[in-house]
């Protein structure tokens, strides 16, 4: 609302609930809108609006709960499947634009809803959007993954955030990859010009490509999800890999720029010896061993901030039943 607190947004299959963060009292509800929330400067740069995804449509609320537009994308069914959506400041202008993606789209939109481009090439969904200055020219280009997660056929596309205009194709065909997953975009090489996208197949492999989509390295570890973010409390940023999901080893580690492994953990019971781990789990945890439950996260790795203020990157990492089952720990984990 543009006064200084904060408002818990979210969705649930009843509509979108605005909750004030300090006493838990509704502001307002909607009732559309069940799936991915985001929330920034999308209609004036005082107050905060929110955009909500309903399958293929999405519905953008003023800071009152009034709603301002709809956007319907003609998706159904299947095609609406969804992963992504995000915002941010593009042009520079003080509002946010959004860019979400779909089963068979990927859009650009300002904040009012006007729609700026669409891909509409695409047969599978990409893991991730994400925003940055990759080439080093000054302006951010918007990145996402054209035929990605099992599909695995690429590329990653680096497009220019107001036309959708591709500037960079980074095939990653050529490393065999089978499940394309996440990425993290950031200056983890202070040698190079503009950033590097460090990829990563999903239960193994990590690769850091250059600006241009040169290979620069790879390292087998378990991964799923990837994160930036100051481990060391140096002032670089360092790529955050999180081996979580089902059928993924729980092990979290901390790569540098040039490929030097800096820190790493195993969480335990693996995935893989459930039964042997059973006891142990349940004597260490005094939970309930559920002989179907997959211990490894989901989601909700997504960017590192420093939550105690001494420089170093805090991580929040969830480990227990695969989609937030009840037996979920989080772990917080900072360097060394």
């Amino acid at each position: 609302h543009g006064t200084g607190r904060f408002s818990v947004l979210h969705a649930t299959k009843d509509g979108t609930w605005c909750i004030n963060a300090d006493t838990g009292k509704t502001q307002w509800a909607a009732k559309d809108g069940r799936g991915d929330i985001v929330v920034g400067h999308f209609l004036d740069k005082k107050t905060q609006a929110v955009v909500v995804r309903d399958e293929g449509v999405l519905h953008c609320y003023d800071h009152a709960g009034k709603k301002a537009w709809t956007h319907d994308t003609k998706l159904r069914g299947g095609d609406a499947y969804s992963h992504e959506m995000g915002r941010c400041d593009v042009d520079g202008d003080g509002l946010d634009e959004i860019f979400p993606n779909w089963q068979k789209l990927t859009m650009g939109l300002r904040g009012d809803g006007t729609v700026l481009w669409e891909d509409r090439t695409q047969r599978h969904h990409s893991d991730f959007v994400d925003y940055g200055d990759v080439d080093g020219d000054g302006r951010i280009e918007v990145i996402y993954d054209h035929e990605g997660c099992d599909a695995a056929k690429g590329p990653i596309y680096v497009v220019e955030p107001l036309t959708g205009k591709i500037k960079t194709r980074i095939d990653y065909r050529r490393q065999g990859v089978r499940h394309a997953q996440n990425i993290a975009l950031g200056n983890f090489d202070k040698t190079t010009n503009g950033l590097e996208i460090a990829f990563c197949e999903k239960g193994s492999n990590i690769y850091l490509f250059d600006a241009a989509g040169k290979l620069v390295w790879k390292r087998p570890v378990p991964a799923s999800l990837l994160s930036k973010g100051d481990w060391d409390g140096n002032g670089d940023e360092e790529i955050l890999a999180f081996g979580l999901g089902a059928n993924v080893d729980g092990m979290f580690s901390v790569w540098d720029g040039d490929g030097t492994r800096l820190y790493a953990i195993s969480f335990l019971p693996s995935p893989y010896n459930r039964s042997r781990d059973a006891a142990t789990y349940k004597k260490n945890l005094g939970g309930t061993w559920r002989a179907h439950a997959t211990p490894g996260g989901h989601e909700g790795i997504r960017r590192q901030v420093d939550l105690d203020g001494n420089g170093r990157a805090d991580v929040i990492m969830p480990f227990g039943e695969w989609h937030w089952g009840s037996d979920s720990i989080l772990f917080l984990l900072e360097g060394q």
